[in-house]
């Protein structure tokens, strides 16, 4: 019999590539815990993925954007011991940011920034301290999208920014078992 894979955290996990992440991991084995402001479409892909994987969903409705519901998620990553990955998927790409609403810019960088930087920091800080975990490996996995048509190099700034987070891992990785993936999906 294998080993329990542990849980998976996913964000923005209603719809999309983050129910795509569900799909797949549910099909490993892993339990999940999916979040997302949609219950009814978090609700709708638990009870598939229970049926179809036999494996243990839980559905937590929370808007990301705000601090109260994203203090909820960041405690839930702090405190299950079976938590062996986040996967950072909840955000949403905006038109370009020049002239935009600054309310519109507030959200995007709550979400994108905010909320992924407090739930990597936490699962990592969990990951580090676990040592080796309840699974084999523990992983951190943020999805990031390319903002409007002015960057048309989106390569540059994920790639900076994906390099960073990698170089900055690098002793915690060799140490835990942990890995940092940083994705970057194109539209």
């Amino acid at each position: 019999m294998l080993p329990p894979l542990g849980t998976a955290l996913i964000t923005g996990a209603s719809t999309g590539i983050g129910a795509t992440y569900a799909d797949r991991l549910a099909r490993r084995g892993y339990d999940l815990i999916l979040v997302a402001r949609n219950q009814q479409n978090l609700e709708t892909l638990a009870r598939r993925l229970r049926a179809e994987a036999g494996i243990i969903v839980e559905v937590m409705r929370a808007d990301l954007t705000d601090a109260s519901s994203l203090k909820q998620v960041e405690r839930r990553v702090c405190t299950d011991p079976k938590l062996a990955m986040l996967v950072n998927n909840a955000g949403i790409a905006g038109p370009a940011l020049l002239g935009e609403d600054p309310e519109v810019i507030e959200s995007l960088l709550l979400l994108n920034v905010v909320a992924a930087t407090r739930l990597a920091c936490a699962a990592a800080a969990v990951f580090v301290e676990r040592k080796t975990g309840t699974s084999p490996v523990q992983e951190i996995c943020t999805l990031g999208s390319a903002w409007g048509d002015e960057f048309k190099k989106p390569r540059s700034l994920g790639e900076g920014t994906g390099a960073k987070a990698s170089d900055n891992s690098e002793a915690p990785q060799r140490a835990t078992a942990s890995r940092l993936v940083s994705t970057i999906p194109r539209a």
